[in-house]
């Protein structure tokens, strides 16, 4: 009997597969006939690179980290937990003197990952709605590739409390380019109380 490589290209996870035997020459019966079934369950692992990993480990309560840029002064590093990670952990605060629809964003340096066909973007978060807030606010993360406009990448509105919880985001889009990556808080800041984000990861393969 011939034997047969067979190559498949499948994403990481486990997949089930149906092999089928075709008898094709019509030895062991009619032209076509299935000779044999069976089912195969297969785990496809891919080697991961680590392109972008930060925990906010050393960084000052109220700065951010080096090469990192912030929009107004309300996110800084904060020495708490409540994202679900090790403090500290980076943190945007309401500001109590401003009553006015806005945006505060807190955003990575630039990531190479062009040596990458597929992205994945995982952190914590935790946000905390005051019980007497009137409004919703939006939590964004978001993306901008060689300093274009940020597309949001994904969005929730704090009707209540939020996690803590870890989210995991697709950003395959953005294999290949050189991006930023930012958290979002629109909206009125007396909506919410705080919105804490940690152990930022990217991982490629």
């Amino acid at each position: 009997a011939a034997t047969t490589d067979v190559y498949l290209v499948a994403p990481q996870g486990l997949h089930s597969f149906t092999v089928e035997l075709v008898d094709v020459t019509g030895d062991y019966g009619a032209p076509g006939d299935i000779i044999a079934r069976r089912e195969v369950n297969m785990e496809v692992e891919v080697e991961t690179t680590v392109v972008f990993a930060e925990d906010f480990t050393g960084v000052s309560v109220g700065s951010i980290p080096a090469g990192w840029e912030r929009t107004g002064g309300q996110w800084g590093a904060a020495n708490a937990s409540t994202a679900g990670g090790a403090a500290p952990e980076m943190r945007f605060r309401h500001p109590t003197h401003i009553h006015q629809l806005l945006n505060y964003r807190v955003n990575t340096p630039h990531i190479d990952a062009s040596a990458f066909s597929q992205l994945e973007l995982t952190f914590q978060h935790f946000a905390s709605r005051f019980a007497f807030a009137e409004g919703a606010g939006l939590l964004q993360v978001q993306v901008s590739v060689d300093g274009g406009f940020w597309v949001d990448v994904w969005s929730v509105l704090t009707n209540t409390d939020i996690g803590p919880e870890t989210v995991t985001l697709d950003l395959s889009k953005y294999a290949g380019d050189s991006f930023r990556v930012a958290w979002s808080f629109s909206h009125f800041p007396q909506d919410i109380d705080h919105w804490s984000f940690d152990d930022v990861v990217i991982i490629g393969y």
